[in-house]
């Protein structure tokens, strides 16, 4: 009965609110477009959705209040909504879509959208977004004057291929389903993949075929990465260029290793939950030099948005920026009730542009996990770590790498089945250095080009942090218990979380925090 009542007030505090009604739309939406993740919903599946409603619909009618009728409605419209947005993010397979081609030897011309990147089967991964089709094996039939979609060609290492690339891939297209299963078919589709060319004849046609923004974008990066590697030398290069912007290859496989094993691969990946530490403890030290929290949040949103342009703006890059943003505001507001309906809108608005990202990118799930951490964890946890000194913000950077370890560690297991035991502690000693890192290494680059021995007087300066974390890294890594394999299955990972959603209700009703209403 008490269970009953309690059900009873939640829902009738939603109806009394446009804003909570708004939210338990949005979250029904989430729950529509898993749904249809999990069954792979196609067309024909709203055929049952559509009778699953017009039951519950015809039921509600007799046997609901009005406050149930209201929210019924809210719940079958969202859900159907999610259900239906997954459905229509596979293309139609019309002769103007790559996937048409799919099982016919094929020669098409494209341009590399993305820097290549290693696959898993000793190639490298080039992403071509097809302009049109010149050939297939079945001569009879009439080619549009142009097509469009996204090929995943894998291709020997060498010759390199580059963005801008203009190439000719002859190739048997294959459908992403038949060529990996499950979860890889998936990952290809989030990143709008309907069809993989394996061994293929690759031939270069032109270069820098970009836009003409993105192509300055591409020569002005390019720029910046030489100007990196004369002014430090490797590894702390291709450190210092995966910092600022994300780009490594100049990093040893070793020492890359050696980050995985510390659980410090995040500082040189851009992803929501780098950004998401990142931000917070450049926030944080802003606060400590002076600097008024209104006009941080203001300088750090720019930072981000700079950020985000300088990095090419792609999904993956937008949606960390958008975790980043995400964090200032709950900083900003003061993680009240009104940042959960913003990360609830966010989380729909990034969605509805590409559905299967909820459920099969691994990145935007642990965006997300991180930036819930920071939201909600840090002021449960307040209290624990009351005798961390204040000193330079160690007390709400030890209080913010916590939370967001408790919040991903458990998707990492069940991901990628390796728990790093020194990963608190590598972050701890690390974390506090990346943002000087970050200022006197880009300091130096942007002195660099405007005078160059001033460049490298600030270049010696950032190599400081950048030596100190290199031993640091490798330091830890070679102790026998840095990390281990343990792999935990899906029901656990999910009891993992129902029980930490319990524990924060609970605890923020304690603690007379309004956050989720």
């Amino acid at each position: 009965m008490r269970i009953k009542e309690g059900v009873h007030i939640v829902l009738t505090d939603i109806y009394a609110s446009r804003s909570n009604k708004f939210m338990l739309l949005n979250a029904v939406f989430l729950i529509g477009v898993i749904l249809a993740s999990l069954f792979h919903a196609g067309g024909s599946s709203f055929i049952p959705l559509y009778i699953c409603a017009w039951i519950g619909a015809i039921a509600c009618l007799f046997l609901c209040s009005r406050v149930h009728k209201a929210l019924f409605i809210i719940g079958v419209i969202g859900i159907l909504a999610g259900v239906a947005r997954f459905a229509v993010s596979e293309p139609r397979q019309t002769a103007g879509h790559i996937k048409f081609y799919n099982g016919l030897y094929t020669t098409f011309v494209g341009v590399v959208g993305e820097e290549p990147k290693a696959s898993f089967n000793q190639k490298q991964k080039i992403l071509v977004e097809v302009e049109r089709v010149k050939q297939v094996n079945d001569t009879q039939m009439r080619l549009p004057d142009s097509v469009f979609g996204t090929v995943a060609v894998y291709a020997p290492h060498f010759p390199t291929r580059k963005a801008g690339d203009e190439l000719e891939v002859t190739c048997a297209l294959q459908d992403t389903r038949e060529f990996g299963k499950g979860t890889q078919a998936e990952t290809l589709h989030k990143d709008g993949v309907w069809a993989v060319c394996d061994d293929a004849l690759v031939k270069r046609i032109a270069e820098n075929r970009f836009t003409r923004g993105a192509g300055i974008l591409n020569t002005f990066r390019t720029q910046v990465d030489a100007r990196v590697r004369e002014l430090f030398n490797e590894p702390y290069a291709g450190l210092l260029g995966g910092i600022l912007y994300g780009a490594r290859a100049g990093v040893s496989a070793q020492l890359l290793t050696d980050f995985q094993r510390t659980g410090l691969s995040h500082i040189m990946a851009i992803s929501g939950y780098n950004i998401t530490i990142m931000v917070t403890a450049l926030a944080i030290l802003a606060v400590y030099a002076g600097v008024r929290r209104q006009y941080a949040f203001w300088i750090l949103s720019l930072m981000i948005i700079l950020f985000v342009i300088f990095t090419g703006a792609s999904a993956s890059v937008v949606r960390a920026g958008v975790m980043g943003f995400l964090v200032l505001l709950a900083r900003q507001m003061g993680r009240g009730s009104a940042i959960t309906r913003v990360l609830l809108l966010s989380a729909s608005i990034l969605i509805l542009f590409n559905p299967r990202v909820l459920l099969f990118d691994v990145g935007f799930q642990l965006s997300y996990l991180s930036t819930i951490g920071l939201v909600y964890g840090v002021p449960l946890l307040e209290k624990i770590f009351d005798r961390v000194p204040e000193i330079f913000g160690l007390k709400e950077i030890t209080l913010c790498t916590v939370a967001a370890l408790i919040a991903t560690t458990p998707l990492i297991l069940y991901q990628f089945g390796r728990f790093s035991l020194i990963a608190p502690v590598a972050n701890l000693l690390v974390l506090p250095f990346i943002p000087m890192t970050m200022a006197f290494g880009f300091a130096a680059l942007i002195l660099s080009f405007m005078w160059a021995p001033l460049g490298v007087v600030f270049a010696w300066i950032a190599w400081l942090p950048l030596a100190y974390i290199v031993q640091v890294v490798s330091a830890l890594s070679q102790l026998e218990f840095s990390s281990f394999s343990l792999r935990i299955a899906f029901p656990v990972m999910a009891a993992y979380y129902i029980f930490m959603m319990y524990v924060v209700y609970v605890q923020t009703k304690k603690l007379n925090m309004t956050l989720f209403l």
